[in-house]
Formats: C-alpha cells, structure tokens, sequence
C-alpha cells in the first residue's frame, strides 16, 4: 500500500495548498514537517484509488471539530447566503472573517468547531463551502487518518 504521506505531498490540490494544515509545535510525535504523527501504521494506510473507490463520509462531523480555516471560494458566499434566505451582507457581516484582508473564512465557535455545525451536523450540508465537500477525498491532513471515521473504516476494512 501506499504511504499517506506520499499521497499528501503529491495529490494537493489548489485548496489545499492554500489551506494548509495546522502544525503541532509540540515535541511529542512532531515529525521534522511539524506535522503530528499518527498512531495509525503508515505502511498499511490505503492507496488514493482505494480511498476514492471505498470511502463513505459516515458523518461523523469529526473534521468540522477540527482547528482550522474554512476558506470560501468565489461565489459560495451567495450560496450559502441563500440556502440561509439571508442577504449576502448579513452572511459575511454574521458568519465570516476576512484572512490577509482578501480571503473570506467562515466564522469558528470557541472550541474551534465550525459555526455551522450542530448536534444533528452539518446545518448547510446542501450549501456547504468546496473545502468541505472536497474532504477527505481531494485533500487531507495525516491526522484525517486518526478522527475521521470513514478513512478508519476503509482502513480497518483493507488493512
């Protein structure tokens, strides 16, 4: 099987290169990237195609709890604007920041999950922003491996 890591370095997409992943500047289990390392067994993490043929979001909303940005491409604010029946002004002023005074990120609740996550999940799921629905099959970090529950299961099923 092929290392993660090797899919990580080479299967970037645009997003991804923008919305790069959290580092741990923490000593234990830090690799020389800064990334943390998972406790998962690299040599038997499942290939890109295996991931793209096998996995199924089990809607865990994991990775909406996860430290990070959620970037907005062009033209999401009006979808979600929409899907929410609100102005595009009342969406950005009340559910965005703006990153390096040009990007648009969604807003985080203190713990850092995302303002649009709730206890039955995703509150825009049919609106949500390209970085979400693009998760975990165009991009990914190596801690996906250890919270997401659908990658557990393709691992655990062909390990």
């Amino acid at each position: 099987m092929t290392d993660p890591r090797a899919l990580f370095r080479t299967k970037r997409s645009n997003l991804e290169r923008s919305a790069r992943p959290a580092r741990d500047n923490s000593s234990e289990g830090a690799g020389d990237d800064g990334l943390r390392r998972s406790s998962i067994n690299r040599m038997h993490t499942p290939s890109q195609k295996l991931i793209e043929e096998k996995f199924v979001c089990l809607r865990c909303n994991e990775c909406c709890r996860k430290p990070g940005y959620v970037y907005l491409t062009k033209g999401e604010e009006e979808t979600i604007a929409g899907f929410l029946g609100v102005s595009v002004h009342e969406f950005v002023n009340a559910s965005c920041e703006l990153i390096d005074r040009r990007r648009l990120v969604l807003k985080k609740s203190s713990d850092e999950s995302c303002i649009f996550l709730t206890p039955g999940g995703c509150s825009i799921h049919s609106a949500k922003p390209k970085q979400c629905r693009d998760f975990p099959l165009l991009w990914r970090t190596e801690k996906s491996f250890d919270y997401c529950e659908g990658l557990k299961k393709v691992f655990r099923d062909h390990a």
